[in-house]
């Protein structure tokens, strides 16, 4: 196969204007826009960040009905990245490069041990690339065990993006094997079915080196790749037990009164002889209020000034591209809408983090972003909105 010829075509009608990343034979018309000639920086053809993936829902239903499928194990750990054009290579984690071994949890020093495999494999393909996989150990999984060794720390790659697009999973899964480069286990391939789907979630990890260890999840992608309106089409099914809590504060939690349980007489407040005034009472959530409203502030500035900067916008041009909205200032409220959500999405996973390790409520610092993202992207885009009168 010629990689170097691997592109997307906009596609209308029964897609609904998805942009479809398959691979074709050899009589399809080559779409000059997708050749690497067109950037000044050819890694930058490559050089995506893996979205955040949602939840399976009836939503996603509507998007994969009919669609065969790509089951694969979902790992839970720090997602990280690799980016070389032959000449050059890019140590990554999810958004930023990685530098020092003191950062993403020393993750550079494990990425050095493929770098051989993987500039031999970029080598086979011929153009630029950038590999994705998920690093797990007792450091980074959590509640979830892999391996034996605690200090161990292991890489499981799972995608390929090289010409914007994303790679074919039998593609991947051929091109891997044979430079014998560790990939996440490949569940199955069916039509999609939320029922058989369930099952595979019940299943024991196949990365694990316990064999009674629960999987986190599953994600799923089509046979053939595919975007749903310039975003990838994917989804994703997490084993009950390992999904998030739901986030409640701990002032809030001081708060709230037991619930009566059935046979258990209701309990009966006692007067307490120095209690707090009502008015004081709210004072003291109001400061409350205000103190998590000021974190939230604080790190949706700090999540934007890494995500939200001049290094985005060839990323952010080609979406627009996708979406077919034009960069001018007429389109400024458009272009603000479209690039808000999607970013928002990409940034889900990291503002589930952070919103844990703060204790900052997710629609806080949600709301903060959506405050602020718009203003960068104006600045970053050099676009303005019009005034009334103009």
């Amino acid at each position: 196969m010629d990689w170097k010829h691997v592109v997307g075509e906009i596609m209308g009608g029964k897609n609904r204007g998805r942009t479809v990343n398959n691979y074709y034979g050899e009589n399809w018309q080559c779409n000059n826009r997708y050749n690497n000639t067109n950037y000044s920086n050819p890694m930058s053809s490559c050089d995506k960040s893996m979205p955040a993936i949602d939840e399976i829902s009836d939503r996603t239903k509507e998007k994969f009905e009919g669609y065969g499928v790509i089951v694969l194990e979902k790992l839970k750990g720090s997602p990280v990245r690799i980016a070389t054009d032959g000449k050059e290579i890019k140590y990554m984690s999810r958004y930023i490069e990685i530098k020092t071994e003191h950062e993403s949890f020393g993750a550079i020093k494990i990425l050095k041990k493929y770098k051989e495999l993987i500039m031999e494999l970029q080598k086979d393909i011929g153009v630029p690339i950038c590999i994705y996989g998920e690093m797990v150990g007792k450091e980074v999984s959590a509640d979830i065990l892999y391996r034996k060794d605690e200090k161990e720390k292991v890489i499981f790659f799972y995608d390929i993006c090289l010409n914007d697009n994303w790679m074919n999973w039998d593609d991947f899964e051929a091109l891997t094997t044979k430079h014998k480069i560790p990939i996440v286990p490949f569940l199955g391939k069916i039509t999609y079915d939320v029922e058989r789907l369930k099952k595979y979630v019940e299943k024991n990890s196949l990365t694990s080196e316990f064999s009674d260890q629960p999987m986190e999840g599953i994600v799923i992608r089509p046979i053939i790749e595919d975007s749903d309106f310039s975003r990838r089409l994917m989804a994703k099914m997490t084993n009950e037990q390992f999904k998030p809590k739901p986030y409640i504060s701990p002032y809030a939690e001081a708060w709230r009164k037991p619930e009566p349980t059935p046979n258990t007489p209701a309990i009966v407040e006692t007067p307490v002889t120095q209690t707090l005034p009502v008015e004081t009472q709210e004072e003291v959530k109001e400061g409350i209020k205000k103190a998590e409203e000021l974190m939230a502030e604080i790190h949706a500035e700090r999540i934007l000034d890494v995500f939200a900067n001049d290094a985005r916008v060839i990323y952010w041009k080609h979406e627009l591209e996708c979406a077919s909205i034009e960069i001018k200032d007429e389109n400024s409220i458009k272009i603000i809408t479209h690039l808000t959500m999607n970013c928002i999405k990409d940034l889900q996973f990291k503002i589930e983090s952070i919103s844990k390790v703060q204790n900052i409520p997710e629609d806080l610092l949600k709301k903060e972003i959506k405050r602020e993202l718009p203003k960068r992207i104006l600045k970053i885009l050099n676009i303005k909105i019009p005034s009334k009168e103009e």
